[in-house]
């Protein structure tokens, strides 16, 4: 027979979260744009910007990536954000998904990543 102690006692009885919810609850998204830059230098390259909150003025990530030209794949596009995101985090995203930008010059992101346990 379980003890029972005061912590145990006070609490409500909870109904089961999946794996899946609980997996959810502790993924973390960074999204921002990937921009082709001709300003910078006389190389042209690319600039990674990340969301902040709604008003504020998006992030420019250090670093200017010219190893990619703007005709890129999707692969090599999804490899890139993830490096340069891993770059200013520690570590790579689980999933980056891409989206073209309607002007052309660049692609909106989403990375995913779980929380540090």
């Amino acid at each position: 027979m379980a003890q029972l102690t005061m912590r145990n006692a006070a609490r409500k009885p909870e109904a089961r979260t999946s794996p899946r919810a609980q997996e959810m609850a502790m993924e973390h998204q960074r999204s921002g744009r990937l921009h082709w830059d001709t300003t910078h230098a006389a190389t042209p390259g690319w600039l990674l910007f990340l969301d902040g909150q709604p008003g504020d003025t998006p992030t420019m990530l250090p670093g200017f990536e010219t190893s990619l030209p703007r005709d890129a794949s999707h692969a090599e596009l999804v490899r890139l954000i993830g490096e340069m995101l891993s770059r200013d985090t520690g570590h790579l995203p689980q999933q980056v998904q891409v989206i073209p930008m309607e002007e052309g010059s660049g692609y909106y992101f989403v990375a995913t990543d779980e929380d540090p346990a």
